[in-house]
């Protein structure tokens, strides 16, 4: 997940045992900046403030799911919400 406030930016990797997911367990060693073609996308949509979904496929390529212009979270007052709202805000 790459959530965005203009330049501002949070990354977040969840995994699952299962194949298809919308929530699973936040894995951090695995987060890390969006692909090139992934900030293409936002760039060419002109979305300043968001969240994209995306995944990278066994030959190392960016599969895109979702292009959110909201962003939405299973616990909003939780300490991960709060780190992010943090880094977002620049606060």
């Amino acid at each position: 997940e790459w959530f965005f406030l203009g330049d501002r930016e949070f990354y977040n990797c969840e995994i699952s045992q299962h194949p298809i997911f919308t929530a699973g367990t936040a894995c951090l060693e695995l987060a890390a900046p969006p692909p090139d073609a992934i900030r293409q996308i936002r760039s060419e949509l002109r979305v300043d403030y968001g969240k994209i979904d995306y995944a990278i496929d066994a030959e190392g390529m960016p599969v895109l799911f979702d292009v959110h212009k909201t962003i939405g979270l299973m616990d909003p007052t939780s300490e991960r919400a709060r780190g992010m709202a943090k880094i977002l805000a620049d606060v």
